[in-house]
């Protein structure tokens, strides 16, 4: 599945040879909603609007030509105003969270993340503990699917930080936050940035929007 375009949503089955298009109706009071996530969790898609409204899409039980989908959080959080982008991650102990990035009330200027877990049976976010949300996991979020992986099977990485990877690394504003460019991390626990990787004023590049994964 992939998000493209002017809020539009395109997938693929395996074995045939085209995208479809996925009808979706508006979203959001007059269309002000947007698409800003998705990811593939136990065997289905889950998608995730800048409003917070979270959706489950299955490929293999709709219409012929279209996926079957199903509100998990159909209202949102009402938290749009200080959002700045959303993404939801699948983990290896078999949850779903939604990562956000938001503007702080008190520093409008500055940012802060939060860790929820998506209760899919329940259909609610569950805030999670800055300390044990990630659970010795480091966490990948950025244009492609997000990735969690055990911070000490990869000698370097940090574990309880996302670490984001910005839509354009020469750019000096992204997410809406100026200066944020480049690969930068965010420790959970201490709720500071760090800023790793970037490329020079110069330089042209920016990340492919779509992977390839190979099942062998």
């Amino acid at each position: 599945m992939a998000i493209h375009g002017n809020n539009q949503i395109s997938f693929a089955r395996a074995r045939e040879n085209r995208w479809r298009h996925a009808t979706t109706t508006t979203l959001g009071e007059m269309g002000k909603d947007s698409y800003a996530d998705c990811v593939h969790h136990n065997g289905r898609f889950y998608t995730v609007t800048m409003h917070g409204a979270v959706e489950a899409w299955d490929l293999d039980k709709g219409p012929t030509h279209q996926p079957g989908k199903q509100a998990i959080i159909a209202d949102g959080d009402g938290r749009q105003r200080r959002i700045l982008t959303r993404f939801l991650v699948s983990t290896p102990w078999g949850g779903l969270l939604e990562i956000r990035t938001q503007r702080r009330s008190d520093h409008p200027r500055r940012v802060n993340v939060e860790a929820f877990e998506v209760d899919v049976e329940e259909r609610r976010l569950v805030r999670l503990s800055s300390a044990t949300a990630f659970r010795e996991h480091a966490v990948f979020v950025g244009l492609n699917e997000s990735v969690c992986l055990v911070a000490k099977e990869c000698p370097g990485l940090r574990p309880n930080h996302v670490y984001f990877a910005t839509p354009w690394l020469t750019h000096e504003e992204n997410f809406g936050v100026q200066g944020w460019k480049g690969v930068v991390i965010y420790d959970l626990e201490s709720q500071t940035f760090e800023q790793v990787l970037h490329a020079s004023k110069y330089s042209v590049f920016c990340p492919q929007q779509v992977w390839f994964i190979p099942n062998i």
